[in-house]
């Protein structure tokens, strides 16, 4: 077991979400169909709305998602593209205060906790 590992052994998980339950959570939020957030459509804000998916389940370490299992539900985009969804959240949280309070709420509203969240 590698060191990284082992300290999200003890976690126990908070809801305990397959990823369908968050996805379909964050699209109730946002107000939008599932099938557009899966879709290969570009519009600014359905990439956020992939991004902060993509960032809340690599963050929720109950789970260990990993990036390909993530790329996958979104048509099987590669774990670099999810990277950098990942990384325009972060940065996006850091630069903009309103950004980071409704992706706040947004986490609240998934996890019911602050858990997870990094920013």
């Amino acid at each position: 077991m590698r060191n990284c590992e082992k300290c999200f052994c003890d976690i126990e998980p908070i809801n305990n979400k397959s990823i369908m339950d968050i996805i379909v959570d964050v699209c109730d939020f946002y107000e939008i169909y599932y099938t557009e957030i899966i879709s290969k459509k570009r519009n600014r804000h359905l990439v956020e709305i992939r991004a902060k998916i993509f960032d809340l389940l690599y963050s929720d370490k109950s789970n260990n998602y990993t990036l390909t299992r993530i790329g996958g539900y979104f048509g099987k985009r590669d774990h670099t593209t999810i990277i950098h969804s990942i990384a325009n959240v972060k940065k996006l949280c850091s630069a903009y205060p309103e950004y980071r309070d409704e992706y706040k709420k947004l986490h609240l509203k998934i996890y019911g906790s602050l858990k997870f969240f990094r920013y």
